[in-house]
Formats: structure tokens, C-alpha cells, sequence
């Protein structure tokens, strides 16, 4: 059997009553922290707070999962995830490949970032777009399809949700997304997104220690948010998301 648990966004302690209970008839349980992580764990923390052996799993890992599923098939295996656990589509590739490998699975869901930022700043789930991967940029590697992808959901009328690359444990920081943004629209020549698109910068959400700042876009180089860090360039605020947003955020700098 494999049980995938989400942890949700705040920690250790931040796991549901089921996903612990699960955790105790395990005889293996494993944490990935490629697609996402919460800042100040690792994997000590969560043996600590579980009281078991907790084998932290690499990228490699987790694309070479033969291993993992077909210890599946004689034994009680958890794979802890951060957030939601099947949000990415890495862990439903898993599920999948387990499922045609004749495991049983069963998912344990929690908070995913995806549905937790937008609801905290007080935006309508209604009006939230496709989210929009950033990656890294390189010398041999500069896509516009981001840029193109949040700029179909404004002109659609959708608030968007950019999830930023992970490097070295820690999510892209705000000046390069600021870089990539602006780069990319002197390249298209569209600028659609330029220093007074509007943005909401949220550090650490889920946690005690979140925070959550609007302005406009030079605000990424203006603050330098802990990881890990998510960006939402919203389209048109009704005046009750405006007036949410303005009591919710940390800092509002929307004049």
C-alpha cells in the first residue's frame, strides 16, 4: 500500500488527525522536498515530531520511482508531501504509474498553496486562472510561454498565481522574477506587464510566520521575502476583493 500525505504549508504539526494516524501503520515513510518545502524543516524536524524514521527523497528519486512503488507491494509505504499531495503533476505520475503496477494507493489531502494564497489574500476562487510556472532562465533556456500564459488570464479577466522554481532549497528570488517579467516583454514587445501591474508577494503563507505584501511590480526588488515565496498578479478587484485585500495583507501599498 502506498498512502501519499499531504503535510500542508506550515510544518510538521501542520499534517491532518488522519495523516499522523495513517503514519503509525507504516513500516517506511519517506518526504520529498524537490516540488516545494516549508522553510526551517528538513527531515530531522519531521522525525521528531512523528517519532519515526523519516528518508528525505531527491528529485532523481522521485522520477526513478520503481523502487519506492515496488516496496509498495509488500510493505506499508508513506511518502509525506508538501501541501496538497497531488497538486503537482509529479506525485499524480506516481500515483498513476503505482495504480498500473497493481498498488493500491490512498491519498491524504491538506492545504495546498494554490488554493490557500489566493483565499488568505481575500481573492474569489472564481476568478483565479490557470496558475503559472516560472523557471529559472539560463543562457540556452528563456521561454515566454510563462509570460504569454499570465497575460492570456488578464486579458480573460483572472487573477493568476505565479509558483516560482526552487534552487538549492530555497524558491526563486523576487528580483530575478522582477528580471524575467520585465525581459520578456521588451523581448515580445508586449507590455502588458510593466512597473504598474499591480502584484501580491506572499512569504512563508500558511505559517505564523507569513507575509503578504501588495503594490506594484518594482516591489520585488523593494522586499526580500523568506522562502518560500508566491507571486499572484491579479486582473480587475471587485470592491470587496479590494477591500479584503487591503485589511488582509501585512502591507498594502496599492495607491
Amino acid at each position: 500500500m502506498l498512502f501519499l500525505i499531504g503535510v500542508g504549508l506550515s510544518g510538521p504539526d501542520s499534517i491532518t488527525v488522519e495523516g499522523r494516524e495513517t503514519l503509525k501503520k507504516c513500516d517506511k515513510v519517506y518526504i520529498e522536498r524537490y516540488t516545494s518545502f516549508q522553510s526551517g524543516f528538513d527531515s530531522r524536524d519531521y522525525e521528531s515530531a512523528y517519532g519515526l524514521p523519516v528518508v528525505e527523497l531527491a528529485r532523481r528519486d522521485i522520477e526513478e520511482v520503481e523502487s519506492v512503488i515496488s516496496e509498495s507491494e509488500s510493505k506499508q509505504v508513506a511518502l509525506l508531501i508538501v501541501g496538497d499531495p497531488i497538486s503537482a503533476t509529479t506525485h499524480n505520475m506516481l500515483r498513476y504509474r503505482a495504480m498500473e503496477m497493481g498498488v493500491k494507493v490512498q491519498v491524504i489531502s491538506n492545504a495546498s498553496i494554490i488554493s490557500a494564497f489566493p483565499a488568505i489574500c481575500g481573492l474569489s476562487v472564481y476568478k483565479m486562472g490557470p496558475p503559472v510556472s516560472i523557471p529559472f532562465n539560463s543562457e540556452n533556456f528563456n521561454p515566454t510561454s510563462p509570460y504569454k500564459k499570465l497575460v492570456a488570464n488578464l486579458k480573460a479577466g483572472f487573477h493568476t498565481l505565479l509558483l516560482l522554481d526552487l534552487k538549492d532549497g530555497k524558491t526563486m528570488p523576487s528580483s530575478i522574477l522582477y528580471d524575467n517579467l520585465i525581459s520578456v516583454s521588451r523581448r515580445t514587445n508586449d507590455r502588458t506587464i510593466n512597473d504598474r501591474t499591480l502584484i501580491i508577494v506572499g512569504s512563508r503563507v500558511g505559517s505564523r510566520y507569513q507575509s503578504i505584501v501588495y503594490g506594484k511590480l518594482p516591489l520585488l526588488n523593494a522586499v526580500e521575502p523568506s522562502p518560500p515565496v508566491s507571486v499572484i498578479v491579479p486582473s480587475t478587484l471587485s470592491e470587496d476583493e479590494m477591500n479584503f485585500l487591503s485589511r488582509f495583507c501585512t502591507e498594502y501599498r496599492g495607491d
